[in-house]
């Protein structure tokens, strides 16, 4: 099949695949998987942590900003990454501030009522150890530095509507330049070694004044 023939049956495709409920489409009578991508699923499960830190969102007025991300965090999360994100990240030691903020507002007590109620499922089976999270969820092929890759790589963003203004936030994870981290380190190790030299010339210094002029109760 050569190239043309190939982008034709993909248009054709698209045009002859079914639409979900919220506007997606369903591949499944291509014989395509109708999971959607981990990234929407991630996004939402991250912005209601975010949500929860930020001490406005605690207003009566603004609880529905947080129960409408984790209905859609459920929604998207077909292939169970998200669950699996927070088991592997219960079971991790040394948890970055970003991965802390997720573990402290879904590690809570299992509610069945509680639009949380799979993630907080997911926290206890991480921390409980009694199966691995993949075997748990085995529908997420990804391991854990891969969805925190998907996670930072696209952001957070959320809005608080005011009554004259609605306030946009927006987090984003900026990469280090390895070149000017080691060269910052480099540079603080030098002022540190020339910091010591000279306090120890002030030490010596002092200790010669102090043989060469003795005071009068030695002379």
């Amino acid at each position: 099949m050569n190239t043309s023939l190939k982008l034709l049956f993909f248009s054709f495709g698209l045009c002859t695949a079914r639409k979900n409920e919220k506007g997606g489409h369903d591949f499944s009578r291509l014989g395509i998987s109708s999971f959607s991508a981990p990234n929407a699923a991630l996004r939402e499960l991250a912005k209601g942590a975010f949500l929860n830190s930020w001490p406005v969102t605690n207003k009566p007025a603004l609880q529905h900003l947080r129960t409408e991300t984790l209905k859609d965090a459920n929604y998207h999360d077909t292939d169970d990454c998200a669950k699996k994100l927070l088991c592997d990240l219960s079971r991790k030691e040394g948890l970055n501030w970003d991965e802390d903020l997720l573990i402290n507002y879904y590690d809570k007590p299992v509610n069945y009522g509680s639009d949380s109620l799979f993630f907080n499922i997911a926290v206890k089976v991480g921390k409980d150890g009694e199966r691995e999270c993949y075997e748990v969820y085995p529908r997420c092929f990804l391991d854990l530095p891969e969805m925190l890759k998907i996670l930072r790589r696209q952001g957070i963003s959320f809005e608080i509507p005011g009554e004259d203004r609605d306030c946009q936030v927006y987090f984003l994870w900026k990469k280090k330049d390895k070149r000017a981290e080691l060269a910052r380190k480099k540079a603080e190790e030098i002022l540190s070694n020339e910091t010591e030299t000279e306090a120890g010339a002030i030490i010596f210094e002092d200790e010669k004044e102090s043989t060469e002029n003795p005071t009068n109760e030695e002379k």
